[in-house]
C-alpha cells in the first residue's frame, strides 16, 4: 500500500487500519529513565534520552561510543498496544477507536499525555523518590478511571492551544518586522548594515565568561547574512540574481524572530 493510502485509510476515524507499522511500547526496563519509571517516557526531558548512553557508553571526543547496545523492544500491532494499555488499568470503551487513534497519532505521542496518570510507586504511605532526579516513581499501572477517550482529548486541546499560540506569534512577528523595517527604513534602507546605527558598545569586542574574544555586532552580521544567503523567499533571490542591494524591508523577510529582536537590542536608541 502507498504511504498516501495508509494516511487516508487511518485518518478520521476510518476502518482500514494498517497493521504492519511498528510500535514500540514502553514495557522494557531496559529503557528505563535511570530507574525512576519502569518504563521510558516519550518526554522533552534530556536525561531521558541520555540514559542508555550513560548506562552503556563513553563519551568520546564529543560522540557516543555504545558498547553493547539494548536489544530493540518487541514488535506489537495496534490491538496489542489496545490490549497492553488496558491490562494496565486504562479504560478503553471502544478498542477499534482506540487502534484507529494509535494509527493516526502514535503510542509515544500519546504516552506523553498518559504519563501523569500512571501510579506512584508507593513504600508505604511514602510515594518513592528517585535518587537522580528527585522526582515521585512511575509504575506502568494507572490511576483509577483513566480514559483512552480523555487522553485523546487532552491531546486535542494541547494541539489547538499550541496552534492558537503559534498564530499569535506569527502575527506578533509579521508585525514586529514591518513596523521596524519601516521605521529604521525612513533612515537609511541599509541601516542594518550600517554600524552608524548600531550603539557603540556593541561594536566593540569583549570578553566572555569563558575568556573567548567577541563582538556582538559582527557575529549578528554575519548570522543574518547567512539567513539571507539561504532563504527561499522569492524576494530575496530577485535582489541576489539583479545585483541589487538587499533594503531592510526586504532583508527581514529572510530573518528570524531571534535575529529581530537582536537588532533591536543593537539599534542606538536615538532609532
Amino acid at each position: 500500500m502507498r504511504l498516501i493510502d495508509r494516511l487516508l485509510a487511518t485518518s478520521d476515524d476510518g476502518d482500514n487500519i494498517p497493521t504492519a507499522i511498528s510500535e514500540w511500547p514502553d514495557n522494557n526496563p531496559q529503557h528505563s529513565v535511570l530507574g525512576c519509571s519502569q518504563a521510558s517516557q516519550s518526554r522533552p526531558i534530556l536525561w531521558c534520552w541520555l540514559s542508555p548512553a550513560l548506562r552503556s557508553g563513553l563519551l568520546v571526543s564529543g560522540t557516543w561510543k555504545l558498547s553493547s547496545p539494548a536489544p530493540p523492544k518487541p514488535f506489537r500491532t495496534y490491538a496489542d498496544l489496545v490490549a497492553l494499555l488496558a491490562s494496565r488499568g486504562m479504560e478503553i470503551h471502544d478498542p477499534s477507536r482506540a487502534e484507529r487513534k494509535l494509527a493516526q497519532l502514535g503510542y509515544y505521542r500519546l504516552s506523553g499525555y498518559w504519563y501523569p496518570a500512571r501510579e506512584f510507586k508507593m513504600n508505604g504511605l511514602q510515594q518513592d523518590v528517585c535518587s537522580v532526579t528527585g522526582k515521585p516513581f512511575r509504575l506502568d499501572t494507572f490511576q483509577v478511571a483513566t480514559s483512552f477517550d480523555t487522553i485523546v482529548d487532552l491531546y486535542r486541546f494541547d494541539k489547538r492551544l499550541r496552534m492558537l499560540m503559534l498564530d499569535a506569534v506569527e502575527r506578533l512577528e509579521v508585525n514586529l518586522k514591518t513596523v521596524m523595517a519601516h521605521e529604521v527604513g525612513y533612515h537609511d534602507p541599509m541601516a542594518y548594515a550600517n554600524v552608524k546605527f548600531i550603539l557603540h558598545k556593541w561594536t566593540q569586542p569583549y570578553t566572555d565568561r569563558r575568556g573567548n574574544t567577541r563582538n556582538k555586532w559582527t557575529e549578528w552580521s554575519v548570522k543574518q547574512q547567512s539567513h539571507i544567503a539561504r532563504s527561499k523567499e522569492d524576494c530575496i533571490h530577485w535582489h541576489l540574481r539583479a545585483g541589487k542591494s538587499i533594503p531592510v524591508w526586504v532583508a527581514v523577510e529572510a530573518w528570524d524572530f531571534g535575529d529581530l529582536s537582536e537588532f533591536f537590542e543593537l539599534l542606538n536608541s536615538k532609532y
